[in-house]
This record gives structure tokens, sequence and C-alpha cells, in this order.
């Protein structure tokens, strides 16, 4: 007898050990398939979230603090510098610096955050306005839907 034979006769001897082995297999395929996948979703996310951005400059706490809440909005800010630290970094002809976003976090009204910023922040995310115009001055308020990630945002 070959081994073609007898893997046959075992076949035909135990249908359930063959249909428990397929059906463990085919999971063990769907589950690698699965994670393949989701890792490729997850870093093109986390790809595209950081929009461009080299250095994130903020005030005194947790780096990836800083950084979920910031580039990821998911973590609550560690806090505002305050603006004479900031100025240097904001100035347009920085010789190191092509250019630089404040953003100023920490408050919410009706469960969205107040996000202090100027249009620079808007145009990086390329967020769309569901009503309104674009602010002009200081201490304007915008309600903006933010496509990117299905929130509103207020400036």
């Amino acid at each position: 007898m070959n081994i073609l034979h007898l893997s046959w006769k075992n076949i035909l001897n135990k249908p359930l050990n063959l249909v428990l082995n397929l059906v463990l297999f085919a999971l063990g395929v769907g589950l690698i398939s699965l994670l393949l996948l989701v890792n490729v979703q997850l870093e093109d996310k986390f790809e595209k979230n950081f929009a461009g951005i080299d250095l994130v400059i903020g005030a005194k706490g947790s780096p990836l603090q800083l950084i979920l809440s910031s580039l990821y909005h998911l973590d609550a800010p560690t806090g505002n510098m305050p603006v004479s630290e900031s100025k240097a970094f904001l100035n347009p002809k920085h010789p190191i610096f092509k250019s630089a976003i404040p953003l100023s976090l920490g408050d919410s009204h009706r469960g969205y955050r107040i996000v202090g910023t100027n249009t620079g922040f808007i145009d990086l995310y390329e967020a769309k306005f569901a009503d309104g115009k674009l602010f002009e001055e200081n201490m304007e308020v915008v309600w903006a839907y933010w496509k990117k990630r299905g929130l509103s945002l207020i400036n």
C-alpha cells in the first residue's frame, strides 16, 4: 500500500476528523488574512493622520500624551505653552521651520472639543465647514465638520 491509499482510507474511516481539520484550517487562514488587512488599514490611517507633520512642540508633560492629543485627538491635552515661549517657532521667517500651526486644546462645548488655531490647521486636515464662513478675526468661532474623522470642531 502506498501513502495516498492509506490517506484515502483514513479520510473514509474518519470523516469527522476531516471536517474538523478543514474548518480549523479555514479559520486559521481567515484569521491571518484579517490580521494582515487590519494591520495595513491601521498603518494607512496613522500615516494619513500625520499629514506631513515632522515635529510637535508642546507643554511639559508626557510625549505620548502630546502626540495622542495633538495629532490623533485621542487623549486629554497636556496643557498649553505660554505665547511668549511659542512666538519664536511661529515666526514665518524661521530658518528651520517652513511652517508652524499653533494648536490650543482643552475645553469643550456640548461634547465638541474647542480648538484654538489659525487657518493652517483647517488646510492641513482638509476640514469642511458645515455652516458659516472661515474666521477672519481673533476669537471668532466657526463650527466645522472634519470629514477625515467624522468629528465636529470649533475654532
